[in-house]
């Protein structure tokens, strides 16, 4: 009696093992893509600080050329 119980133990402890490496990986995965959000905003911000010196320097020469 006490194999079987230990054998059942032992299937139930590789079971929540699974199941908590399950969670660990999409724990993994979720940080992942809140780690790469942060990223994508920050080259989202950077592409806009650079359109707007672009388009400051070329209204700048248009106006000295008078267009």
């Amino acid at each position: 009696m006490p194999s079987d119980t230990l054998a059942t133990s032992t299937e139930k402890l590789a079971v929540n093992m699974q199941n908590m490496l399950k969670v660990q990986e999409q724990q993994g995965e979720r940080l992942e893509r809140l780690e790469s959000r942060d990223g994508e905003m920050w080259r989202k911000v950077t592409g806009y600080a650079i359109t707007a010196v672009i388009s400051i320097v070329v209204g700048f020469v248009f106006a000295q050329i008078g267009m």
